[in-house]
């Protein structure tokens, strides 16, 4: 890396901290709104940071240096932000589900509104707590147990966001040795540290997604170096935080392995014990979160709305085969990941292919759903991710989820580039005679 290039790296955070700073401190609590809007100017200060890394090609004293710099600036970005008054409202559950288990309730078996839990309630965390009338917890064990443990420590919220900040910088570390197993540059981990949607979803919102992909993160690093058993039990804790990971499964799965496997399957019964106490209850507000969220009639379904566009007189009862459609396409690209011979124990570029194809389908219209892509970029720079993340990142809260038009905005741009990455990837792999794309 170029002296240049460090001091232009050094401006660009010093541009970063400064709007942060002020969204953070100023614009951020007093309404989200016009802060959602503002956050997407970011974007292309971290593209240029981005287009900076990528030109580094060594591994040198200049390079190590850089990458000091961006990991304490990564850590500043988010440090700076555990203060702000998060837009969010999910963690305030995080936090009444910790207390729920501190006065040794069951959190699957209540909802926050039940007369039973009336002595828990006080004028902070309860009267801000979504779907309080109606939803029990919709969060799997693992997500259950950190919410419980730090709320031992304090039940303040900046507690609980440097909690998951905590769990980012997990993500961080796990990343680095994932990248020097590969031989990749270490200032690249600035693709992910830099990155708006983690920073402002984890530091300034809290979302226990940060949890999902630390253990993702580290699922592939234990993979990649050939610690089956301990690939699986990271992967099983992020199944027990969010449940769509297990579609990696195929990436780190090796045939006839059987310790991965196993190792995620006794992770998650040993995860699942202590709340088996709920019976019928222990999958919380899940059936009625997809009903919510328009998954069961495709409402709020991008593709599904987009085909309809496209097919005016398309009968509501065809979405019936939408669900079983994708989990054949997704079905068939890891049975491909499976049986493709490959020479490395992790199918890196298999992961971010089923991640993007899961989200494309998915249309998450909450953009920390979209976080779990970020780190992949680290390894396949991917025009359609940057754009998804940051278009998106532009539009939350801000009349979302969009409609038809302002979806096509954030998606239509995003199939495309992914369409055409697809393509690319597939035809030099096919020049290189099978192998995973290169992450260079």
């Amino acid at each position: 890396m170029t002296r240049r290039t460090l001091v232009w790296l050094v401006v660009l955070a010093a541009l970063i901290f400064v709007l942060q700073a002020v969204l953070g401190w100023s614009v951020l609590p007093a309404s989200f709104e016009p802060a959602a809007a503002y956050v997407w100017l970011e974007m292309p200060l971290y593209i240029a940071a981005v287009v900076l890394v990528l030109r580094d090609r060594g591994n040198d004293g200049r390079s190590r240096r850089a990458t000091t710099f961006i990991l304490i600036a990564a850590a500043v970005f988010r440090i700076m932000l555990l203060p702000a008054e998060p837009a969010s409202t999910d963690i305030n559950r995080y936090v009444w589900d910790g207390r729920v288990q501190g006065a040794g309730i069951n959190p699957y078996v209540h909802i926050p509104a039940d007369p039973a839990l009336q002595v828990l309630r006080d004028d902070k965390i309860y009267p801000n707590i979504n779907r309080k009338d109606y939803a029990p917890t919709i969060y799997p064990p693992l997500a259950q147990i950190i919410f419980f443990l730090t709320t031992r420590i304090s039940e303040k919220i900046w507690v609980m966001k440097a909690v998951m900040v905590g769990f980012d910088g997990l993500t961080i570390a796990a990343l680095l040795g994932l990248l020097r197993a590969r031989g990749s540059p270490p200032t690249r981990i600035l693709i992910y540290a830099w990155h708006p949607v983690p920073i402002w979803q984890f530091a300034a919102d809290g979302h226990v997604d940060a949890v999902m992909i630390a253990c993702i993160c580290l699922a592939m690093l234990a993979a990649e170096r050939r610690k089956p058993v301990l690939a699986g039990i990271a992967l099983g804790g992020a199944v027990m935080t969010k449940i769509f990971p297990m579609l990696l499964g195929p990436a780190l799965y090796r045939r006839w392995d059987w310790k991965l496997p196993l190792a995620g399957l006794v992770t998650i019964a040993l995860l699942y014990g202590p709340y088996l106490g709920a019976g019928a209850k222990l999958f919380g507000f899940s059936s009625g979160y997809s009903a919510e969220e328009g998954l069961r009639d495709g409402s709020q379904l991008y593709p599904w709305l987009f085909l309809g566009e496209i097919v005016p007189d398309l009968p509501k009862t065809a979405f019936a085969f939408y669900w079983p459609g994708a989990a054949a396409i997704l079905g068939a690209i890891g049975l491909a990941i499976l049986l493709r011979r490959r020479k490395t124990p992790l199918e890196l570029f298999g992961a971010f292919v089923l991640a993007g194809v899961f989200t494309a389908l998915t249309s998450p219209h909450y953009i920390w759903y979209m976080a779990w892509l970020v780190p992949f970029l680290c390894f396949y720079p991917s025009w359609a991710v940057f754009w998804l993340t940051g278009a998106a990142t532009f539009m939350n809260n801000i009349g979302w989820p969009p409609d038809i038009e302002a979806g096509s905005v954030v998606f239509l741009p995003f199939f495309a580039l992914g369409a055409r990455e697809l393509v690319l990837a597939y035809l030099t792999s096919r020049d290189t005679k099978g192998e995973e794309p290169s992450d260079q």
